[in-house]
């Protein structure tokens, strides 16, 4: 599979956005997938054809801002990855002590009204600790940002993450805003 696709992009005429599209969209999904940074597709096959991976790669670990927790959210990780779930649990626990309410009990208990995932005032702490979990996570399967970007309620979090302040400190600012 990797040779053809090497010997259609060392022939092809078609842009190189063109055939990134097709093959995200237009393809059956494998259990294996790879991903290439390029600009051409002359770059493109250069990955495929060493084998090699490049040698000082950076990665950024981005946070959003504002967005729509919904039930159930991330419950496949909280579920399956031990890490994840401590973190969370710690941010609810915190998160309980300065507001009174444990976001858990809203997103995983079945049949609970969603009022607290709508209102800002709970939806900040609880996007935080989403995303603050899933950073911890990643750090445990070793992938080591070499940058924190962060955009209104991200930004905290980068900062946390940063050592900046302490978590509990980090969540209760969340929780005043």
């Amino acid at each position: 599979q990797q040779h053809r696709l090497t010997t259609h992009l060392d022939t092809t005429h078609h842009p190189l956005p063109d055939i990134a599209h097709t093959l995200q969209t237009g393809r059956h999904h494998h259990p294996h997938r790879a991903a290439v940074l390029a600009r051409t597709t002359t770059e493109a096959t250069r990955p495929a054809i060493t084998g090699h991976a490049h040698p000082n790669p950076r990665t950024a670990f981005l946070f959003t801002g504002q967005g729509n927790p919904y039930p159930t959210m991330a419950r496949g990780l909280y579920d399956t990855e031990p890490v994840f779930r401590t973190t969370l649990n710690t941010c609810a626990q915190a998160i309980e002590q300065h507001t009174g309410h444990n976001p858990l009990t809203t997103l995983y208990t079945p049949d609970t009204p969603n009022n607290h995932l709508t209102d800002t005032k709970h939806q900040q702490p609880l996007l935080f600790a989403l995303q603050y979990a899933m950073a911890q996570q990643w750090l445990a399967w070793g992938i080591q940002p070499h940058a924190l970007i962060g955009h209104s309620l991200g930004e905290l979090i980068a900062a946390t993450l940063a050592e900046v302040w302490t978590l509990n400190d980090a969540l209760h600012l969340v929780c005043l805003r």
